[in-house]
């Protein structure tokens, strides 16, 4: 029975160790979560402090605050010395909030929009609807988050910090100096247009989003300076025609939320409003043969839990789509983890 407990006996097997770790994974996410949402990391940021300081700088009891310190410790999020309390390297270049590397804005996104929902799992997989953290969701995900310009805010950064190494990875792979007009559909809050115009100071940039989304795509991008080549024109893309005369569509994090038939509609459209000659470029998770990395079975489930027909694709089946709607000359690139890029010429 001993050894049976055991992981390191077990080869690949997880053990029991690694279904305690398992099961207790959300402890760690909530120290993680709560430290950034009481701004531990920014607190921190310029220097050295004692649990009496942060606590005083927060109001709140020392008790809690030490306790999160030192659970923030142990995970090497901060360590301790007999000066107090100071940020990791990983917190500096990561979690302090403002820094153009901060992973704070992710975190603020699955810890309201994500947590919670996940104490849903069980209904999800037994009434296949998509969940809030409270009960079934009543109204598509989009549908709800233009309701709430603030909800609509953090949901989009979230996005955004999540978009960050890819989107640089994007521009560094694709052919975008052939390029002169991109249209990034369903482009969020910019950061995919952001970073590819920043890289290639000829392209032109139309976004095509809600028209809500738009707001904030502008906000963002007229931080940037990027001479006038940006343009956010609000439309929805089922709906509506897509802006015309782009020689390279962009379709990045779109089709996961939809289904089959929705995503062939859509491509259809992006064949039409292409410039003769011109490249789709899609960015999505897709399985790879064999892959081990759980990312992609988990992201299957959180799509369960976000959206009423969407899932993950594999690159076969999105090939045979663009096949399907006269795309040629099709290939596969991988960006980081378990995503890809799939690029097609008209």
């Amino acid at each position: 029975m001993l050894a049976e407990m055991k992981s390191d006996a077990m080869g690949d097997e997880l053990g029991l160790k690694g279904v305690v770790e398992l099961a207790s994974g959300y402890q760690r996410a909530q120290v993680l979560f709560v430290a950034n949402a009481l701004n531990i990391f920014r607190i921190l940021s310029d220097g050295s402090k004692s649990a009496e300081e942060v606590a005083r700088e927060l109001g709140c009891e020392k008790r809690g605050v030490a306790a999160l310190l030192d659970a923030c410790v142990a995970l090497k999020l901060l360590s301790f010395s007999g000066k107090g309390y100071q940020n990791s390297r990983t917190a500096k270049m990561f979690l302090v909030p403002g820094r153009e590397t901060s992973f704070s804005p992710v975190l603020r996104f699955w810890q309201q929009f994500s947590y919670g929902t996940w104490g849903r799992l069980e209904q999800a997989v037994r009434d296949n609807l998509p969940q809030t953290a409270s009960g079934p969701k009543p109204k598509d995900l989009f549908e709800q988050l233009l309701e709430d310009a603030g909800q609509s805010r953090v949901f989009f950064d979230g996005l955004a910090g999540l978009a960050y190494w890819p989107a640089r990875k994007i521009a560094e792979i694709v052919d975008f100096p052939q390029r002169v007009h991109l249209l990034d559909v369903g482009g969020g809050s910019g950061a995919f247009s952001e970073a590819i115009a920043k890289r290639h100071p000829h392209l032109r940039v139309t976004l095509f989003d809600l028209e809500p989304v738009c707001t904030l795509a502008r906000e963002r991008l007229a931080k940037s300076d990027l001479n006038g080549r940006f343009e956010a024109v609000p439309g929805d893309f089922y709906r509506d025609p897509l802006p015309g005369g782009a020689d390279c569509v962009l379709l990045a994090n779109v089709l996961h939320d939809w289904s089959s038939e929705e995503c062939c509609e859509l491509l259809k459209k992006v064949h039409t409003s292409l410039a003769p000659a011109g490249e789709v470029v899609i960015y999505e998770v897709m399985p790879a043969e064999g892959s081990p990395l759980p990312e992609v079975p988990l992201f299957s489930l959180a799509l369960l839990l976000d959206t009423r027909r969407g899932r993950v694709y594999s690159s076969d089946e999105i090939q045979s789509w663009l096949e399907g709607v006269g795309f040629h000359d099709i290939q596969r690139l991988p960006v980081v983890g378990g995503t890809s890029l799939v690029t097609a010429i008209k």
